[in-house]
């Protein structure tokens, strides 16, 4: 499983400042997310971001990020249950809380 976290913003500028604050918080998510399973997900951000070729986005400049999710078996075989809502929608807050935000970014 992975999560994809698209990143677009409507000049280089923006985008620049954009994809930078995200970079920034990626790490914190990441940890974010393995606490709340008590360690049983394992979080790992794809090294770099995929340029974004699909034309039918509002925006000029965009990229794409991978953070693959994986589950560590449990040795019993007992099935694991958390959510990562809680991590996620803090993640999402803090992007569209950042200081550099404009209308011409998602």
């Amino acid at each position: 499983s992975y999560l994809e976290i698209t990143c677009e913003a409507e000049n280089c500028k923006d985008f620049l400042k954009w994809i930078g604050y995200l970079e920034s918080r990626f790490v914190g998510f990441i940890i974010e997310m393995e606490q709340v399973s008590n360690y049983k997900l394992i979080a790992h951000l794809w090294p770099t971001a995929i340029k974004n070729n699909n034309k039918s986005l509002p925006y000029e400049y965009s990229c794409i990020y991978f953070v693959g999710l994986g589950v560590i078996p449990s040795p019993t075989g007992e099935q694991h249950r958390f959510s990562i809502t809680e991590p996620l929608e803090k993640f999402q807050i803090a992007c569209f809380g950042c200081p550099c935000y404009s209308k011409t970014m998602n």
